[in-house]
Order: C-alpha cells, then sequence, then structure tokens
C-alpha cells in the first residue's frame, strides 16, 4: 500500500491512515485535493476510491472531475471502487480531486495506490474458475446449475442485487444476500448443491390476479345487467 502526497486548494484538511475530512474555505468556490505517488514504473496498479466521489454520466456525486495523470474517468457509486491504473516509466501517479462548491464538508475514504500481484491473482482466478458453479440453463431470466460448496465458502454471483429474484436450492426456497454491497450471494452448507436462480417483477403475480379478478367482476356485472335486460 503507498500513501500519496496530500496537496490541496481552497480546503482545510485533517487525515489519518483510513479517512480524510475537509473543510472547504471559500463555499462559491470549488475545492481540489491532490494525491501524489510514487510506485514501481510501468506497473499494473490499482487505487481504492470511496463511494461518495464516484458517479455514473448522469448521476449525483460529490466530486465534479476526478482524473489520474491529467485523464478524466468515472465510475458506477454502487461500493468502494479499485480503479486499475498503469504506473508509467517515470513512476509518479496523480490523481486530482475537484469538489463541488456546495460539498462545504466532507469524510472519506483515503485513496491509497496498491500495486497489483498479477501471479497470486492470475492464482485466485484459476482457483475461482475450479469452484465456479456449472450452468446447466440460462434463459431469459432463469438461471440454473450446479456448485460444489467447501467449508467457509458461499456462492457469489455478478448479478446486481434488486428486488425480484428468487433462488431454489435442492428444490427448497433459499434467502438471497447481498454481497460487496451490489451483489447476489448464496450462504450455503458444504457440499454439492443444485441451483436455480429465477427473477420474477415484483408485484407481477398480485397485478395478475387483480387483472383477472376485475375480468371477472366485469363478466358477472355483463351477465347481470342483460338478465335485467
Amino acid at each position: 500500500m503507498i500513501q500519496g502526497r496530500i496537496s490541496y486548494q481552497n480546503a482545510k484538511i485533517s487525515s489519518n491512515q483510513q479517512n480524510i475530512s475537509f473543510k472547504q474555505i471559500d463555499t462559491s468556490k470549488s475545492a481540489t485535493l491532490t494525491f501524489n505517488y510514487i510506485a514501481t514504473p510501468n506497473t499494473s496498479a490499482y487505487i481504492i476510491l470511496d463511494k461518495q466521489i464516484m458517479t455514473a454520466e448522469d448521476g449525483d456525486s460529490r466530486a465534479s472531475k476526478l482524473t489520474i495523470n491529467g485523464k478524466s474517468f468515472r465510475s458506477m457509486p454502487f461500493s468502494t471502487q479499485p480503479i486499475g491504473i498503469f504506473v508509467p516509466a517515470s513512476g509518479k501517479v496523480t490523481l486530482t480531486m475537484t469538489f463541488k462548491a456546495s460539498t462545504h464538508n466532507l469524510t472519506i475514504i483515503r485513496p491509497s495506490l496498491y500495486l497489483l500481484n498479477k501471479k497470486e491473482l492470475w492464482q485466485t482466478i484459476k482457483k475461482a474458475q475450479n469452484n465456479k458453479m456449472n450452468l446447466t440453463n440460462w434463459k431469459g431470466n432463469s438461471i440454473s446449475g450446479t456448485v460444489t460448496i467447501h467449508k467457509g465458502q458461499s456462492l457469489v454471483t455478478t448479478i446486481p442485487y434488486t428486488n425480484g429474484w428468487h433462488a431454489i436450492v435442492d428444490g427448497k426456497s433459499t434467502p438471497i444476500s447481498k454481497t460487496l454491497n451490489s451483489f447476489i450471494a448464496l450462504n450455503l452448507p458444504s457440499g454439492k448443491h443444485t441451483i436455480n436462480l429465477y427473477f420474477e417483477i415484483p408485484g407481477l403475480k398480485l397485478g395478475i390476479f387483480l387483472t383477472i379478478l376485475g375480468a371477472l367482476l366485469l363478466l358477472i356485472e355483463s351477465i347481470f345487467i342483460k338478465k335485467k335486460q
């Protein structure tokens, strides 16, 4: 982990190993925090950023602009964000955060630089591939397959966690949990399991029931009116 040297404009800051707090001096103007890192040249790395300063293209964010070595970037504000970068031949990496004039006060996770250990990464990927869920069916909003869970493991997917997803495990309804503040996961006992994940629009069954009920009432009313005539 490499912590950058901090410089700033229009701000007063306090920091520790985990967080940085700042207060705008002139709240009518933007504030800027700059982090300068020195790392091994020509290596892969990443910086962890607080989700408060991340944004989609039209989303809301405390930061109006983010740059790494002068190039702008943005990302979705789902959770803390690892931003991949390439350390240039100079070994210098500069992260600049420009905050909106209306920010006033803010505490964020301190953005540290981490060098990527490619060997350990590929070992982790290989291990995950050996333990992946074997898909038997993927059609529409339904995914089925089998997976072997070892002690201390959970089934983690890259399916965004939203209301409407359900899980059937070994023929029984099973609660779905949220992991990494974003994705669907299942906490399962050790052993081999048959999984079915399916998405159902919330309120769909109730909507169908009310539609049928309304049609029946309309039919009954029509029959009653004809009998009266």
